[in-house]
């Protein structure tokens, strides 16, 4: 049952996601252009009119990264609540499965898109700094090799681990928020907000007092030896892993125990 019900999640959403994937691809195209022509033809152009393009470039690199994040935030809470406690919610606890599936198949198919998004940004990127390449007759990768080799495998496969659980841990505190606004019958939409609101100010107060990870000290580990890196990672990845974890747990339980003993379909 959670093979097929994952299918049927992503097949409802992925046009979407397609969708909003092929502009930024497209906007990216657009901005490597404009970027192009300030460089290639900077001797050409005056101060205010290279200061105006790009303008436009970031003013579009930005609207197709929020463009995409909105998308994301929009699908993930409208699948929930629609499918859990609005009208859809009917049929979706009249299925043969257990409310631990359900839920599990919202948290994994909203991860995937999550990181899908992640991958369409990255990969924006790369085309908007390909096309400059091209423009200057550059390969894109020969430039960014040395910048990999400098940061190290270790360091970037810690922070997607730590970015993947940041991720979750963000999906269910909007799954939990929603949750606890339908225990309030007459404001259930404002409740979320407010629900929401509140995890986000706790979680943050909370987070600062644990260790956390430090870019700019982690900037600095190019220079030194493989064992205070390591050591570096650790003290700073291995607390935020903890306090992701726990937060997972925690708010998925708490959506547990309301979708099944509190639940109430509109």
């Amino acid at each position: 049952m959670f093979g097929k019900l994952m299918k049927y999640e992503l097949k409802a959403t992925y046009k979407w996601y397609l969708i909003i994937s092929g502009v930024l691809a497209i906007l990216s195209i657009f901005a490597g252009l404009l970027a192009s022509s300030v460089i290639t033809g900077a001797s050409t152009f005056t101060e205010n009119t290279a200061l105006t393009i790009g303008s436009i470039v970031v003013l579009v690199i930005f609207a197709g990264y929020i463009g995409l994040t909105l998308t994301n935030y929009i699908i993930i809470i409208r699948r929930f609540y629609n499918n859990i406690f609005g009208r859809e919610g009917y049929l979706t606890w009249t299925l043969p499965t257990g409310s631990h599936t359900v839920l599990l198949v919202k948290v994994t198919s909203a991860l995937i898109w999550s990181i899908f998004c992640f991958i369409s940004l990255i990969l924006s990127l790369l085309i908007f700094l390909g096309v400059i390449g091209l423009a200057q007759q550059q390969n894109i990768f020969d430039l960014l090799g040395p910048v990999f080799e400098k940061i190290g495998s270790s360091l970037i496969w810690q922070s997607l681990l730590f970015q993947v659980l940041a991720t979750i841990s963000g999906i269910l505190m909007l799954y939990c928020a929603i949750s606890l606004g339908q225990l309030f019958i007459n404001s259930r939409i404002v409740m979320a907000f407010v629900f929401g609101f509140i995890l986000w100010v706790v979680l943050s107060i909370i987070g600062r007092l644990f260790p956390s990870i430090s870019i700019s000290e982690l900037s600095r580990t190019a220079t030194m030896s493989s064992d205070t890196l390591s050591d570096i990672l650790v003290v700073n990845f291995i607390p935020a892993y903890i306090y992701e974890v726990v937060k997972i747990v925690a708010m998925y339980f708490t959506v547990h125990y309301v979708t099944k003993f509190k639940l109430n379909l509109q």
